[in-house]
């Protein structure tokens, strides 16, 4: 996201809950480069550069940045600020889908092409009755080529559903060509193959389609032989003074988790000058 300038301070609003799995691009603080107080109104204009399951606001295109402080560029709209926090998905800068002026530093485009970006999908099935007993969890380790993971989310979806995970080079090939339909009976036919049944359809489905989708380009940061610790840290680095860097590939501790994409935002967000939050769970930060 981005804060545009009102009036003639900076105020820095604060971090905010991302919806759909969107990446968001923010630039903010005050024009004293520091923390002043509550945000007044419309001291903010905010973009979300969201998934194509959620898509409110344009997507980024542009990011300047120099001494001067960052200009963001949206829906052919400009937005100013003195700092930018940038959190898309490695896919994303990997993509190159965003116009960084003046471009990333050497080690960071290093950093970037020695990583790659996870395929791990899901495919959700729900029926109306149970038809297996007890709590499922399936995994067909023997079946190549096919939807090797499924589990029981009963309980947490209040219906009788099994949530199939499939990843890497299987993941590739049926995101690739495959249609929902044809995934959703993919999933099927390797559950009445593992039960030696006939299986009914469901009442309803979902697939996700993270390794297509432009705004992540695959589902977690991952390491491929080559690439190391040193990489992730690159990532961390800031671009000079005002361009800085979050999201869950650039925390090495726990890179691929939903949990270092917060402590990644907590880490800029102190690197601006937000003190420790008081969030349970969070005390030991």
């Amino acid at each position: 996201q981005a804060a545009s300038q009102s009036g003639s301070a900076m105020d820095r609003r604060a971090l905010q809950p991302c919806s759909f799995g969107c990446a968001r691009l923010r630039a903010a603080v005050n024009a004293n480069h520091g923390i002043a107080g509550p945000p007044s109104a419309n001291a903010t204009a905010a973009i979300n550069v969201s998934s194509t399951q959620g898509s409110w606001y344009p997507p980024v295109t542009a990011v300047r940045w120099g001494e001067d402080g960052v200009e963001v560029d949206a829906g052919g709209e400009t937005f100013v600020g003195t700092h930018s926090i940038v959190t898309v998905p490695v896919g994303v800068l990997r993509a190159g889908t965003i116009a960084f002026d003046p471009p990333l530093s050497d080690a960071r485009q290093a950093a970037l092409d020695h990583l790659d970006m996870a395929n791990l999908e899901k495919v959700v099935l729900t029926w109306d009755t149970r038809w297996w007993d007890g709590s499922l969890t399936f995994v067909a380790r023997d079946a190549e080529g096919t939807f090797p993971e499924f589990y029981d989310m009963t309980d947490l979806a209040g219906a009788p559903t099994l949530v199939g995970l499939y990843g890497g080079r299987f993941a590739r090939e049926v995101q690739g060509s495959w249609t929902d339909d044809a995934i959703v009976s993919g999933a099927l036919s390797t559950l009445e193959a593992g039960f030696g049944r006939t299986i009914s359809a469901p009442a309803a489905t979902a697939v996700t389609h993270w390794t297509r989708d432009p705004y992540a380009g695959g589902s977690y940061t991952f390491l491929p032989v080559g690439a190391s610790r040193d990489d992730v840290e690159a990532l961390a680095q800031p671009e000079g003074d005002r361009l800085l860097f979050a999201g869950e590939g650039t925390y090495w501790r726990y890179y691929g988790n939903v949990h270092a994409a917060v402590l990644s935002g907590l880490r800029e967000a102190e690197r601006l000058g937000v003190g420790t939050p008081a969030t349970a769970g969070l005390e030991a930060w």
